[in-house]
């Protein structure tokens, strides 16, 4: 049936389908692989690698720059690979040496396999990068790995995003959502993102990536958080809330569908509270 709907449908079902499900469809027809070619070309990239446990740190003073650790399947653990976002402009600007850094790092995980069947330890990112550059490159530095290039290419169990404001967690969201990431589970552990604009509320209803992977919220309280627990799409999710004021609070508790709401921190009148309560 899906097959003969408009591309628009088309493309409206896919972006609510989970990676494999994607790749899978594309291969039903050439019209569907066309469709997905066009619009979602990151689901059919190959999977370099398997992440039981990834982390993105945000503790950069520039929004869009991250810390990035990958537990491999092996068990090697790599902490801290420099990853960056870039906008439409730098994507252009810099596309060549994205590519060349992401080429660098496909090499790596196929030595990490390499290693992994011979049951060798393995040698870290920068150290391969040094020993492996052309002579011409001169790299004294870790180069950054582009997001947008670097997510679709992983296929992550478990992703937790830590220390990140507002600005950053929402750089990240914008990647995930448009990079078709595999991403099994994932925990939001960010207190300082702090959301309260009308494009802030559209961005938590609208992403796919926080409707489907993202199980804990831990943020501050956003003006909105009423509307998305009653939205079906949050109600299986579990929220770690601070700065919450009272009228949030108030309205908090009135919300049955919710799996766990924790307020961490914030104003609540215990008169009020037990108005709710014995109502």
């Amino acid at each position: 049936m899906l097959l003969n709907l408009p591309p628009e449908l088309v493309l409206i079902t896919i972006r609510h389908l989970s990676i494999a499900d994607v790749k899978q469809l594309a291969w039903s027809n050439r019209r569907i692989m066309q469709i997905v070619r066009r619009n979602r070309p990151q689901a059919l990239n190959e999977f370099w690698l398997t992440s039981d446990m990834s982390n993105i740190f945000g503790q950069y003073s520039d929004k869009n720059t991250f810390l990035f650790d990958i537990m491999f399947k092996n068990g090697i653990f790599s902490n801290g690979f420099k990853t960056i976002i870039r906008n439409e402009e730098d994507k252009v600007r810099y596309a060549d040496v994205d590519r060349k850094t992401l080429s660098s790092f496909r090499k790596y995980c196929l030595y990490l396999k390499k290693q992994e069947k011979s049951k060798k330890g393995a040698e870290p990112w920068m150290n391969y990068v040094g020993m492996h550059q052309n002579p011409d490159d001169n790299v004294t530095e870790e180069p950054f790995l582009a997001l947008h290039l670097l997510i679709p290419r992983i296929d992550i169990q478990n992703l937790t995003i830590v220390n990140c404001n507002s600005d950053q967690l929402g750089s990240i969201i914008k990647v995930l959502d448009a990079s078709c990431a595999k991403i099994d589970r994932s925990i939001l552990h960010c207190r300082n993102a702090i959301f309260s604009s009308n494009s802030d509320e559209r961005m938590f209803t609208n992403s796919v990536f926080l409707e489907r992977s993202v199980a804990t919220f831990e943020i501050a309280t956003p003006p909105f958080i009423s509307q998305l627990l009653q939205m079906p799409q949050f109600r299986d999710k579990s929220w770690l809330l601070s700065e919450a004021t009272n009228e949030q609070c108030v309205s908090m508790l009135s919300v049955k569908e919710a799996k766990l709401i924790r307020i961490l921190s914030g104003k609540l009148s215990i008169c009020e509270f037990m108005a709710v309560i014995n109502a």
